[in-house]
């Protein structure tokens, strides 16, 4: 449904976008206030369902651990980065077309994550959030596509 006069869905705006980039704007902020702080503690287990939080998986940030790992930090950068993304092209008029070739950038993460659970190899932090971030990418833009579809 459009909204009289303007030719812009009522779905249009920062919902979905500030959605997108809440996660990240959490873990920035029990990284600002340390690990080990109330804050931290309680970001920290509003992730725990989502994300396994081992120590030695997790990137350091001025001495302190983030409450996901890097895969997890990775995915949420991204789904931030798409989300500002998103509320750009919206603002431009434009709109992400989900196409099949975004979802490869799914397969590194599923075969990474497959070696790793199997002991194949164990990918460093970098590595982990590069992937993660790829991973946000089609989901992000499946969200995008989703909010502007009319049922």
């Amino acid at each position: 449904m459009l909204e009289e006069g303007t030719g812009k869905s009522p779905s249009r705006g920062w919902g979905w976008p500030l959605l997108l980039v809440t996660p990240a704007l959490l873990i920035g902020l029990a990284a600002a206030f340390g690990e080990g702080s109330v804050v931290d503690w309680v970001i920290r287990q509003g992730f725990a369902p989502v994300c396994h939080q081992i120590g030695d998986r997790a990137i350091a940030v001025a001495g302190s651990r983030l409450v996901v790992c890097a895969r997890c930090a990775g995915f949420y950068s991204g789904l931030a980065a798409a989300g500002i993304i998103v509320a750009a092209a919206d603002g431009l008029g434009r709109r992400w077309r989900v196409q099949t070739v975004w979802f490869l950038l799914l397969i590194p993460l599923a075969v990474d994550g497959t070696a790793n659970l199997l002991g194949v190899w164990s990918t460093p932090a970098a590595g982990r959030a590069v992937i993660g971030l790829l991973a946000a990418v089609p989901l992000a833009a499946a969200l995008s596509e989703t909010r502007h579809a009319t049922i």
